[in-house]
């Protein structure tokens, strides 16, 4: 099969790839960023080029055609996931404005408060001799220097590096876990000990910092999921994973790699180092999780959707390729259920409702919407398919909250006027992200450009028609104003997605409340990199939470995933309690649920004006 040479632009990349391979399998290969959220169907025109020459790739198909335009193929433009290559070489062109952000905004300000301090390993500084006539060995005779030292066991790693530092030459330190033993020895004293609560997330990655000797928050880095780059949604990834021979490996190594990035990023300009990391907590959905430990997770794919473990992992950082000590622990918190994994449980432990009578509704609105209702006797969970709309994805000028985006959206009620916010005060707006795309319809809504049913009112200053008379989008910043120079719209078929996003919520909220029998809830805490940063009103607004006089009070907790994470790494004791958790929540199966059909139809409907709150 015939090699050929690519391009990749604007940074000059070369490699090589075979006749018969699509562009954007040619980047996914070669670690290329390009969006492409679909996962390669040609759905979601994100992964747009553009290819020179054309004859390099075989003609499109009447589906790339219709997605991009007679017009646009003839200038070059392509769907990267539906170009393949004929015989090159080629020079492949990929706009910034459609280049995926490897940033990522919402995850990082975590605030953490732990009532009992109590890491699970701790170092200890000793200078040990040998001496004749004891029948010891060195091991025995180091274990004996660490009387916390709750276990005696240790890797042959460790019996190495152990080796290699005989005869001791003074002070050494070392590093005691409550269950695993001995998991580290340095040749010298060390001047703390750190550790780091990761939050593996569908859309975004999260790395936190922490110093295991007094508890503080250090520094945080985040990062968008590189394995976006094969789809935006688990099932997708499942799929890829399960149907490429390598696809669990790459997946596995490119999340690895981009945390490796962030750990690095964290440490960058201090006096601390890699071998300073003594523990790692890793919480995730449950397809993530499994991913990150290198497990093929084809058995969520497919009914029953059973997680391959459902018990806590503690796994060497050398397993999982991470690029710190080898024998560094990492505690992987245990998933509830297929579709509620150890993030759910995270943020179960950081509200502290398993330990209230109160009772209470957890969001997490994200890729995937997790709800947990009850309180310290009962917990019930469900899981609902939101998809990715609020995270900028089937959006047709959507992108995730980084400098640029949309991220809020007023309009005027007397003049019709829309003003627009972007993150990052001096940047001008690229596309919308979640929080504004809420904004946007709510606000529409309350304009009358929008009906109850989500079509827009065609005669309505905002609204432009198409040639049969159909209202089809709003534009909500005009090209002269827009880093592109293309008007930022909102569409007929984004306010579909919103419509399918929140329905998918609100069926779940109904479906739990009404299985607990309860008429009023103490507390509702919202969560997620999104659900924090909602407008609560454009949230009731839409209907995503049935009714706001349900809720005694009102709560947002910024990515309470992360703060469960940080509060096992600064709290042995946390673990057995998350552990507990994931065995006592029941999940209910929404999709089973004799009243889903009726309330989720209903639920596509957004509420009228005068019934909310």
């Amino acid at each position: 099969m015939e090699n050929n040479r690519i391009i990749f632009e604007p940074m000059g990349q070369i490699c090589n790839a075979p006749s018969g391979q699509s562009i954007l399998n040619t980047a996914i290969r070669h670690n290329i960023d390009i969006r492409a959220e679909c996962g390669g169907l040609g759905v979601c025109k994100k992964c747009i080029i553009r290819a020179e020459p054309s004859s390099a790739l075989l003609p499109p198909y009447d589906n790339e055609i219709s997605k991009v335009g007679q017009k646009n193929i003839k200038a070059g433009w392509r769907l990267a996931c539906k170009s393949i290559i004929n015989s090159g070489p080629l020079r492949v062109f990929i706009p910034e404005s459609l280049k995926g952000a490897s940033s990522v905004i919402g995850k990082t300000g975590i605030h953490v408060e732990v009532k009992n301090f109590n890491p699970a390993v701790k170092c200890h500084i000793i200078n040990p001799s040998i001496r004749g006539g004891e029948d010891l060995d060195i091991v025995n005779i180091i274990i004996k220097q660490v009387p916390a030292l709750k276990s005696s066991s240790f890797s042959f790693s460790v019996l190495r590096k152990l080796s290699e530092i005989i005869p001791f030459k003074g002070e050494l330190t070392i590093t005691a876990h409550k269950d695993l033993g001995i998991t580290n020895i340095l040749p010298s004293k060390k001047t703390g000990s750190y550790g780091c609560a990761i939050d593996i997330g569908t859309t975004s990655l999260a790395v936190y910092l922490f110093c295991l000797e007094t508890g503080k928050l250090i520094s945080s880095a985040s990062a968008v999921n590189p394995q976006r780059k094969v789809g935006e949604d688990v099932i997708t990834r499942i799929s890829y994973a399960s149907s490429n021979a390598n696809g669990t490996k790459s997946m596995s190594e490119s999340v690895v790699q981009e945390l490796n990035g962030l750990i690095a990023q964290c440490i960058k300009g201090s006096e601390k180092a890699k071998q300073d990391i003594d523990e790692i907590t890793v919480v995730g959905n449950t397809t993530m999780t499994e991913l990150f430990a290198g497990i093929n997770p084809r058995a969520l794919g497919t009914a029953p959707f059973c997680p391959v473990f459902k018990k806590p992992l503690n796994i060497p950082a050398f397993d999982i390729g991470l690029d710190i000590s080898p024998d560094t622990n990492i505690h992987i918190f245990p998933p509830i259920s297929g579709f509620l994994g150890g993030d759910t449980v995270a943020a179960i432990l950081a509200s502290g409702m398993h330990e209230r009578d109160e009772h209470v509704l957890l969001v997490d609105i994200g890729t995937n919407g997790e709800i947990i209702i009850g309180n310290k006797d009962t917990m019930l969970g469900a899981s609902c398919a939101t998809g990715p709309a609020f995270e900028g994805a089937h959006i047709a000028c959507g992108m995730r909250a980084v400098p640029g985006a949309i991220s809020q959206v007023a309009v005027c009620p007397e003049t019709f006027k829309i003003s627009c916010k972007t993150i990052g005060s001096d940047e001008k707006p690229k596309g919308v992200c979640g929080s504004g795309l809420i904004d946007a319809v709510a606000e529409l809504l309350n304009a009358g450009a929008i009906r109850s049913s989500g079509r827009l009112v065609e005669g309505h200053p905002l609204v432009n028609v198409d040639e049969t008379g159909i209202g089809r989008e709003v534009v909500l910043v005009p090209g002269s104003e827009s880093a592109a120079g293309d008007n930022i719209v909102l569409t007929l078929a984004d306010i579909r997605q919103v419509q399918l996003a929140t329905a998918a919520l609100r069926t779940g909220i109904s479906i739990l409340i009404k299985e607990t029998g309860l008429e009023q809830i103490d507390k509702l805490i919202l969560t997620g990199s999104l659900g924090a940063s909602f407008d609560i009103k454009n949230v009731v607004r839409l209907g995503i939470i049935p009714d706001l006089k349900l809720f005694n009070s009102v709560e947002s907790i910024v990515n309470a995933a992360g703060v469960g994470a940080a509060l096992a790494l600064l709290n042995y004791d946390a673990r057995s309690v998350a552990a507990r958790i994931a065995e006592h929540v029941r999940v209910v199966q929404l999709a089973n649920h004799p009243d889903f059909m009726q309330l989720f139809t209903s639920a596509m409907t957004f509420p009228e004006a005068s019934a909310v709150c």
